[in-house]
């Protein structure tokens, strides 16, 4: 095949800002007053996280561990969630400059960008217009966008796992690479281990797979170099993890081990970890049951879908066995241990012996490898067609490419263009921003809703990220949340407020000690609420209850009302009206 004449960096350049401005399109008149995505549980979590980070640094704090959950203990971010951050500190000068709203969206920008310029710089060797094309692909590829329209910019954010990916490739291909693109593949995938860990998981499947066939020795030690590097760029965060899973500091994961056996035996499925929690895939429910195919779940059919047609489509562009195998097992591995009752084999073996993986609840993730394997794929047929036919012929491959994509995610959910959501709070909540002291948020339990309104009130919480789970939940809270009435009866009462609760006054003081000063209540996510014609009266019923352990509200409006169960004063207005509280009756 006749050597082309390498794209231009800065028409690849041109590319990644038009995929840029096609990615802000929804919020082009409201940069400072929308946020792109969905409000989504992750996507609280996601926005909470860009806050902690600028206020960690702010403070002169370590990010990887927060005391504004569980308080008095804190989260150990590393240790539960591992601390993958590159996105918050990419967003990080964007809100010094712009404000938080415009640093979420413009991050999407700049992620959607990254992501189209490395594709396009690693292949500007085919020629402008296959560059382009590929550059296109991974830009506005149907998992990048999915990912950004649930609020993950994480996972969106493949810029370092590709450049390793197409480095790697050149260190361990068939005589073209040397110690240098080793080393360099190495840095990226540990910049890509901190971006997200499983997409670096599935890199460095990638190159195992790339590595074999002739000339062994040298690629295997290229391959070690690679592993090396990346280790020593993410050992900080490694070892601690490590040592973690073998003393069972860590948050438990899934006993995987019974899976193994499963293999054999045909026993269940079961994502039980060792403390009892039950969790799910994405693939697979807490009880074994399928959960990826069923209709609530269509979004990842059509990322399944999309990633068939790209198999097809790459596997005709690429004559290259080694390539095809990788699209392979990104499949096998996305579809979980147990797709359509059947074990999957590889699967199972993965996540039962690799370090960390019996911890990847979304296999699916594994279709970002599409990512790269879709521009690559693209762009070489686009190579093919234009030797043969001409420089225009990659016109119809563009729009074949689209509609399959189409086909996909696009459609299935209507991610195109991106939605938008409001992550803006009740004024009450800036009452408390420059209150002292901490605070019980009510209901406990819809923790995630909790987090984007502490991004503005700043006061610790009882509980958290994640707050329901027995294994990511400090134990002392744990005790005192079961131990201590007061607490208990105050977090029983917002579920039920008839329930029967035993409390003394030395138990509320208890709290006190702790450093609590305030219980806010938040209206709308009170779930009695809504239970037909009884909703007023427990509402009612709710106010005396209130009023009982924790006094009348300091400030109260239609959505957050803010008690005061130890006498401290707000200086906002309006003022609430006193609630006189009935006997205690204890």
């Amino acid at each position: 095949m006749p050597r082309a004449e390498p794209a231009h960096p800065a028409t690849l350049l041109v590319a990644a800002l038009l995929v840029a401005g096609l990615g802000l399109a929804p919020v082009l008149g409201s940069l400072d007053s929308a946020a792109l995505g969905d409000r989504t549980v992750d996507g609280l979590g996601s926005w909470w996280m860009q806050w902690w980070v600028a206020e960690a640094l702010a403070q002169g704090l370590s990010p990887m561990e927060s005391p504004y959950f569980f308080h008095p203990w804190g989260k150990d971010i590393l240790l539960d969630t591992g601390g993958n951050l590159v996105d918050a500190f990419v967003a990080l000068p964007l809100r010094w400059l712009a404000g938080p709203m415009v640093a979420w969206n413009l991050l999407a920008s700049v992620i959607l960008a990254s992501n189209a310029l490395v594709a396009g710089l690693a292949l500007r060797s085919l020629g402008t217009w296959p560059a382009v094309l590929g550059s296109l692909v991974a830009g506005l590829h149907p998992y990048v966008l999915f990912e950004l329209e649930s609020g993950r910019p994480t996972q969106a954010l493949l810029a370092p796992a590709m450049a390793a990916l197409f480095l790697g490739a050149r260190a361990v291909g068939p005589g073209t690479g040397n110690w240098r693109h080793a080393v360099a593949a190495g840095a990226c995938l540990g910049l890509a281990g901190w971006t997200y860990w499983y997409a670096a998981g599935f890199v460095a499947l990638a190159l195992c797979v790339l590595s074999l066939g002739r000339d062994l020795p040298r690629r295997v030690g290229l391959l070690l170099l690679t592993g090396a590097v990346s280790f020593a760029c993410t050992a900080p965060a490694v070892v601690p993890l490590l040592g973690a899973l073998d003393s069972g500091d860590v948050a438990p994961a899934i006993d995987t081990s019974q899976w193994w056996r499963a293999l054999f035996d045909g026993g269940p499925i079961t994502l039980e970890t060792s403390v009892g929690d039950l969790g799910s895939l994405c693939t697979v429910d807490g009880l074994g049951q399928a959960w990826m195919w069923s209709s609530s779940h269509s979004q990842l059919q059509g990322l399944a879908l999309t990633s068939v047609v790209g198999l097809l489509g790459f596997a005709a562009a690429l004559r290259n066995p080694r390539w095809l195998v990788v699209g392979l097992l990104a499949l096998v591995v996305a579809v979980g241990p147990e797709p359509f009752g059947h074990k999957n084999a590889v699967y199972i073996t993965i996540a039962a012996w690799l370090p960390g993986f019996e911890r990847l609840y979304w296999p699916c993730r594994a279709l970002s490898l599409f990512v790269p394997l879709g521009a690559l794929g693209v762009a070489a047929l686009t190579r093919r067609l234009t030797l043969r036919v001409g420089p225009l012929a990659g016109l119809p491959l563009a729009g074949i490419l689209f509609v399959s994509m189409g086909l996909g995610e696009q459609v299935q959910r209507g991610v195109w263009p991106l939605s938008t959501w409001d992550p803006s709070s009740p004024a009450a909540y800036a009452c408390l921003a420059e209150a002292e002291g901490a605070a019980v948020v009510l209901p406990y339990g819809r923790d995630h809703e909790h987090l984007v309104h502490q991004t503005v009130h700043r006061r610790p919480m009882l509980g958290g990220m994640s707050e329901r789970s027995d294994a990511l939940v400090p134990a002392a809270q744990q005790e005192l949340r079961r131990d201590n009435g007061w607490l208990a009866g105050l977090l029983r009462s917002a579920a039920n407020p008839r329930a029967r609760i035993e409390w003394t006054e030395a138990e509320r003081e208890a709290v006190g000690a702790l450093g609590y000063r305030w219980v806010i209540v938040r209206m709308p996510d009170l779930s009695f609420g809504t239970q037909g014609n009884q909703g007023p009266i427990q509402q009612r019923i709710f106010g005396r209850r209130m009023a009982e352990l924790a006094g009348a509200p300091v400030y109260q409006d239609s959505e957050v009302a803010i008690h005061a169960p130890w006498g401290h004063h707000l200086s906002c207005e309006p003022e609430a009206e006193p609630v006189d509280a009935p006997p205690s009756g204890r």
